[in-house]
C-alpha cells in the first residue's frame, strides 16, 4: 500500500539534541560508574536515533510503497523496548525521550504496514498527556507536539484520517495499550477544528480576465493589423473603412470585445 509522504526530519532533529540531553540528565545519577547502566542506556538511544535518522524516517519522506522498512522498524522496536527496560531499572517511569521515540517506531511500523490511522495514533502519542506511564520535560513535548500537529494539518490524507479514527480504530489494529484514548479523543477534535478554521480563512482566486462578452468561434484573422496600419486610433484600437474598431481580446471562455459604448464594434 502506498502512503502520502510523511516527513519527520524536524522532530528528530529536536530529539537528537534535546531529547538526548534530557535523557542523559534523568538518568544519571552521582557517582554511578561511567561506562554501567547509564552509559548503555545512552548508546543504545544513540544507536536508535542514528538508524531513524539516516534510514527510516528519509524513506518515510519519500512517501509510497515503504513495506521494505518493516524489518528495521520491527527490529528497531525490539531496541527500543530494551531501552525502555534498562531505563526502567534505573527509573521508576518511562522518560518522555524515550515514550517518544517508541511513538514514532511504532508509527513507522504502522505506516510500513499499509495501517494510516494507526500510524496517525501513534503521532499523537508524542504529544504531552496522549501516552499512559510517560513523563519527560514539557518542553520538550511541548516542541515534538507542536510539530506533529503542523504535520498531520499540511498532510491531506491524515487529516482525512484524523476524522474517521474512531471508526476504524479497532480493524486498524493499533497499538492501544499505552494510548490515552481520552486525551487522543481532545488532540483530535481540536486539530479538526483548526483545519476547518484554516480551510475557511483561504480566500477563493479572484478572476481577472474576463473581458465581457465572449463568442465560441476561434477566428484569429481579424487580430492583424498587416491591412490597416494603427494610425491615430491609439494602443489597442485600429480603423477599418474609416470607422474606429476596438481591439478584440481572449477571455475565460472564447474570443470577446471590450464594453465600450463609444466604440463601433463589427462581428467577424
Amino acid at each position: 500500500m502506498k502512503i502520502p509522504p510523511i516527513d519527520l526530519s524536524e522532530v528528530i532533529k529536536i530529539l537528537k539534541k534535546e531529547g538526548g540531553e534530557e535523557l542523559s540528565s534523568t538518568v544519571k545519577t552521582p557517582g554511578a560508574n561511567p561506562f554501567g547502566i547509564n552509559y548503555t542506556i545512552m548508546t543504545e538511544w544513540n544507536n536508535i536515533i542514528r538508524i531513524l535518522e539516516f534510514d527510516l524516517i528519509p524513506q518515510l519522506a519519500k512517501g509510497g510503497d515503504i513495506s521494505s522498512l518493516l524489518p528495521a522498524a520491527n527490529a528497531l522496536k525490539k531496541s527500543v523496548g530494551s531501552l525502555t527496560l534498562m531505563a526502567s531499572q534505573v527509573l521508576s517511569f518511562i522518560p518522555g525521550p524515550i515514550g517518544i521515540i517508541c511513538s514514532i517506531i511504532n508509527a513507522i511500523v504502522c505506516f510500513a504496514s499499509g495501517n494510516i490511522v494507526g500510524g496517525l495514533l501513534e503521532l499523537l502519542g508524542c504529544i504531552p498527556g496522549a501516552k499512559l506511564g510517560v513523563k519527560g520535560g514539557s518542553k520538550l513535548f511541548t516542541k515534538i507536539g507542536d510539530k506533529v500537529i503542523i504535520l498531520i494539518e499540511k498532510n491531506p490524507e491524515l487529516a482525512k484520517a484524523l476524522k474517521n479514527w474512531e471508526k476504524i480504530k479497532e480493524s486498524a489494529k493499533v497499538f492501544t495499550k499505552d494510548l490515552n484514548f481520552s486525551k487522543i479523543k481532545e488532540l483530535t477534535n481540536k486539530i479538526q477544528k483548526e483545519i476547518t478554521d484554516i480551510e475557511k480563512n483561504i480566500q477563493k482566486p479572484i478572476r481577472q480576465f474576463d473581458t465581457g462578452q465572449t463568442y465560441k468561434k476561434m477566428n484569429f484573422e481579424h487580430l492583424s493589423i498587416k491591412n490597416k496600419g494603427i494610425g491615430d486610433a491609439g494602443v489597442g484600437q485600429f480603423m477599418k473603412n474609416g470607422k474606429q474598431i476596438q481591439n478584440r481580446g481572449i477571455s475565460i471562455n472564447g474570443i470577446g470585445y471590450g464594453l465600450s459604448p463609444q466604440t463601433i464594434i463589427k462581428p467577424w
